[in-house]
């Protein structure tokens, strides 16, 4: 029996059609248009094909259309599907500002009028989302209906109602959340995000959005295939595999997190290593979906059915990312935790850490556990005591000593310590002081006195 495909064709729906690329260009929305149409006339109650027939394209167009295929342009496709045009114009707009006033243009494109190699790709993208079976390859390459379509066809999404608090870990959604919504159509809550990313790179940023949308929709979640410009790596491209697992927004930029390969095990030459990293967003230079057949053999164990994620992956949440960001100061989570010994002016401390979320990452101690954890500390040269260390200032008395853990090598860390300026002091790691040591003396040579 033919499995039935009676889905109207929603923008989420179009999107996982185009299986790589947004909607925002005509070509890509015409394409989805074909793709959905021909899904259409293959899983229908009336179709001519049966399951087992090989076919090719040539054979489905003379089966369905032996007059031809007749001309249809987007909107026509779309007002005969049943779906309400209005609402569906109202969504792509909003989706894609940057097409929202040639959208009714782009919507008179005959869906149809393309060549014979088009179609032939059209249907290569059915067979890769497991839509139908391949027999032969080449010029001998036929097709076979499938008895189960993918479950990522059952998401239909329906959109729920968003609070702030499913995207802001923290106590700004009592803010938020009331003023979601406009008030006698003014809108009264404002929030003014730093974002260091060019608007030049908005098709691109689009499409990946668009494409990781429709990955987290499907269950199970598939492996994706990344080409990333690693600033690490001087700007050097690498295809690297990872599980992709949320977008962060921290410093001025989103961030993939995901767990598999890195630009450092690539270039290491060890890509059977799992780590998590962050990948900027507009790094990305494009990302395709694989299967776990594709990801590295070391990475499924054998008892592994097939069915699923492989066990490795299945506690790689977005709460376990919340989780690790939350241990420490710092958001690089691959990186190791580490002990910092922080002394900070007592007013700037009762009125920017004292009393705030900031808090609860800081533990205060007293000058005698300072002393001793710098006694104790191995690094520090030449045995010089923290007596020695506050010998003749004022303040010892009277400064905040804490202790936090941090992600080692974390340069948000470092930010993080300059913008508090001479109200911290980094005491320990030695490492890390030297690091702020180092940096404050080769400012202060750009700002000294003119002679």
């Amino acid at each position: 029996m033919v499995a039935i495909f009676d889905a109207l064709p929603t923008i989420d729906l179009l999107i996982y059609f185009a299986a790589s690329g947004g909607l925002a260009q005509p070509e890509n929305l015409a394409k989805t248009i074909r793709v959905w149409s021909i899904a259409k006339t293959l899983y229908n109650e009336n179709g001519t094909l049966d399951l087992g027939e090989c076919f090719n394209p040539a054979q489905w167009r003379s089966s369905y259309f032996p007059n031809g295929i007749p001309k249809q342009s987007i909107v026509q496709v779309l007002k005969e599907s049943g779906i309400d045009l209005d609402e569906w114009i109202r969504d792509y707009r909003q989706r894609y500002p940057q097409a929202a006033e040639c959208v009714l243009n782009i919507m008179e494109t005959d869906a149809f009028a393309v060549s014979d190699r088009t179609l032939r790709n059209d249907f290569a993208t059915l067979s890769k989302l497991g839509w139908l079976g391949v027999v032969g390859e080449g010029k001998q390459r036929k097709y076979q209906l499938m008895s189960v379509l993918p479950r990522s066809i059952a998401l239909q999404v329906h959109r729920e109602e968003v609070s702030t608090q499913q995207l802001i870990p923290n106590e700004l959604t009592l803010i938020a959340d009331p003023f979601l919504s406009p008030i006698l159509g003014e809108q009264r809550f404002i929030l003014d995000v730093e974002n260091v990313m060019s608007s030049d790179l908005s098709r691109r940023l689009s499409t990946i959005v668009d494409q990781l949308k429709v990955l987290w929709q499907c269950d199970p979640v598939q492996p994706v295939r990344l080409i990333y410009k690693s600033a690490r790596l001087f700007q050097e491209e690498c295809a690297v595999i990872i599980y992709p697992v949320c977008i962060y927004y921290c410093q001025r930029a989103p961030y993939l997190f995901g767990f598999g390969q890195t630009p450092g095990t690539i270039s290491s030459e060890q890509p059977n290593l799992t780590e998590w990293y962050d990948y900027r967003l507009d790094h990305i230079l494009s990302l395709e979906p694989i299967g776990w057949t594709e990801v590295p053999s070391s990475w499924r164990p054998k008892a592994w059915s097939g069915n699923g994620v492989p066990p490795r992956f299945v506690d790689k949440t977005p709460q376990r990312v919340l989780n690790e960001v939350g241990a420490g100061l710092g958001f690089e989570i691959y990186r190791p935790l580490k002990t910092l010994l922080l002394r900070f002016d007592q007013y700037f401390y009762g009125n920017y850490i004292e009393g705030t979320e900031r808090e609860k990452l800081f533990t205060v101690i007293t000058w005698e556990q300072a002393a001793r954890a710098w006694k104790n500390d191995r690094d520090v040269p030449g045995g010089i005591s923290l007596d020695q260390l506050f010998e003749g200032r004022s303040k010892q008395q009277t400064d905040v000593f804490c202790v936090i853990d941090h992600r080692v090598g974390d340069n948000n860390v470092v930010m993080r310590m300059r913008a508090w300026g001479d109200n911290v002091e980094v005491l320990l790691p030695w490492s890390f002081r030297e690091r702020m040591r180092n940096d404050l003396t080769k400012s202060r040579s750009f700002y000294g006195e003119l002679k």
